[in-house]
């Protein structure tokens, strides 16, 4: 089972009118931290990724608000307290905040398209996949560079590592839209799922599902 939950960022002063509405699903380690974010789409990205994932796991799995708390691994990865079958992540990027629910581990990862970035590429993806990006141009070399970074996020956040482990320590393989990951560290089948969401958001999902046809809850 998997789902992607999605929510749109709002203006600064509609956000600021339910602020505190939204504080009440939050934690208070939450609460502590954002009480240090100066910008308030930073206090909003946050907010809504905990609420979104309050919402998956509550309509997914029925579970009441006092069983959903959060914990983080040793690297970051958010996580639900006690639990083995009960898993989500969350990303934001540009107008969207998306979160994944699954019974099965889980990345997910989402990002505003803008200019192909060669010289990000140069330094975090590896020699196989700089040469096939250099050989691209325009939109199609754009929409290929935000391919191969989603999938590394998203199978990054999978494996719960960040970035302890290097961009370019394995290959993203791209062909006909299917999309693979070549490294002889890890031997779980995984896939990744290109999401549409829209024209300006590039939505990647790593999981052990094939999630063919998967779309987005926008709430």
């Amino acid at each position: 089972m998997i789902k992607v939950y999605a929510i749109k960022l709002v203006s600064d002063e509609a956000f600021t009118l339910k602020e505190q509405e939204v504080k009440t699903y939050a934690q208070t380690s939450t609460l502590e931290k954002i009480d240090s974010f100066k910008s308030l789409k930073n206090k909003q990205r946050k907010l809504l990724g905990e609420l979104l994932a309050y919402k998956g796991l509550h309509e997914c799995f029925a579970l009441s608000r006092d069983e959903i708390v959060f914990t983080y691994g040793p690297k970051g990865k958010p996580a639900l307290i006690d639990s083995s079958d009960k898993f989500f992540n969350i990303s934001h990027s540009g107008d969207w905040v998306v979160c994944a629910i699954s019974d099965k581990e889980v990345g997910i990862d989402i990002e505003l398209l803008k200019a192909a970035r060669l010289n990000v590429a140069n330094r975090f993806f590896t020699e196989k996949e700089i040469s096939i990006l250099n050989s691209l141009n325009g939109i199609e070399q754009e929409d290929h560079f935000y391919t191969l970074w989603t999938a590394k996020e998203s199978y990054l956040k999978y494996l719960g590592t960040g970035l302890t482990k290097p961009l370019n320590s394995f290959d993203v393989i791209v062909n006909d839209n299917v999309v693979t990951v070549n490294e002889s560290e890890n031997s779980k089948a995984l896939f990744f799922s290109i999401i549409p969401i829209d024209s300006a958001h590039k939505l990647m999902l790593c999981s052990p599902y094939k999630a063919e046809n998967l779309m987005v809850i926008k709430c």
